[in-house]
């Protein structure tokens, strides 16, 4: 039985892993109807790896993650579509306990599973869940469908969502026509689009949740959830997306994240001072303040000015130590699926 699947694996220079990717898919317990890679203008052989596995596969110039992702979505011949990042890995029972939540709950347009983190060393996080989203995702009431399978009341998911996103791309599917009904992914953002995109879909929309580990989020130096400052700077991205747009989402939505701005912004002049850029860390420091003053934002400002060595770098770090834990005490926000 083939279930009515898209895969769409969106892949820019992904040579060292699209392999494993696709045959993890294709080792599913239930096979998928179909598999799209998405060629994103990759220089090495990406494209040749996929049309070797027998793949649908779509080139097209390099035009960024969220813009690749719709193409897929666009492309799909299925009704559902299940995302997959191509250095992922799927355990064999991923579809197969998904879609049999979903048949359960004939109203529910997506579904998420936990998931944990490995890199070239091992295994980071057994359950990214449990272990890293533990404190905010408790606070979710589900009803259980039997097998670890629940579904997620939208409200208290959407609260969650505030403070930390507990969807791993690769492990999301949603109906083809509600991502498309919802615009898709919005190709201005450069990262982050991935959270913006879940906080959209759960306003309106209930899903269904599996307590179980179904993919594997692997960490490597290219991930750019490995670029903290720009990761930082995504949150501020999607932070001013949703002020402009709060229609868009749920009501209390826009209010949190304005509240917050001058926070993001903090976070990605501390973010710059710790990666040793400190004229980026000035420009963002300046923008928190122009939000708002606060204590970290005004200490933190006159250590971008200080040596990169000597008893200057030692002066910036006791700074930047003492100023961080103040700024980020309360503050247990992630934009990505993986806590930075």
């Amino acid at each position: 039985m083939l279930v009515p699947i898209s895969v769409v694996i969106p892949a820019f220079n992904a040579s060292a892993y699209l392999k494993a990717t696709i045959m993890s898919i294709r080792a599913q317990s239930i096979p998928v109807a179909e598999i799209i890679v998405i060629n994103d203008g990759s220089t090495d052989n990406t494209g040749a790896i996929a049309k070797e596995a027998g793949v649908v596969v779509i080139d097209q110039e390099n035009a960024g993650l969220p813009a690749t992702r719709n193409r897929g979505i666009h492309a799909a011949s299925q009704p559902w579509i299940a995302l997959a990042d191509a250095d992922d890995l799927w355990e064999p029972d991923k579809i197969e306990r998904q879609w049999r939540s979903l048949q359960l709950v004939p109203e529910a347009a997506f579904s998420f599973s936990d998931f944990s983190q490995f890199n070239d060393r091992g295994i980071i996080n057994r359950s990214v869940i449990h272990e890293v989203h533990q404190r905010h995702f408790r606070g979710v009431a589900r009803s259980p469908l039997g097998n670890e399978a629940f579904l997620c009341d939208s409200v208290t998911l959407g609260t969650a969502m505030l403070k930390q996103n507990p969807f791993c791309p690769s492990s999301l599917m949603v109906r083809r026509d509600t991502a498309v009904y919802l615009g898709g992914y919005d190709s201005s953002l450069l990262a982050g689009e991935d959270y913006d995109f879940v906080l959209r879909l759960t306003r309106d929309h209930v899903g269904t949740y599996i307590d179980v580990p179904l993919v594997r989020y692997r960490r490597h130096p290219t991930a750019m959830t490995s670029n903290i400052p720009r990761m930082r700077e995504a949150m501020v991205d999607v932070a001013l997306r949703i002020t402009r747009h709060s229609k868009e989402y749920s009501p209390d939505t826009s209010e949190y994240f304005r509240r917050r701005m001058s926070l993001y912004l903090l976070k990605c002049g501390f973010a710059h001072i710790r990666y040793g850029d400190q004229a980026a860390a000035r420009i963002w420091l300046q923008k928190s303040l122009n939000e708002k003053i606060t204590f970290s934002a005004v200490a933190l400002y006159p250590v971008t000015f200080l040596v990169e060595r000597g008893f200057g770098r030692y002066l910036r770090d006791a700074i930047v130590q003492l100023s961080g834990r103040e700024a980020f005490k309360s503050a247990g926000h992630s934009n990505s699926a993986v806590s930075l």
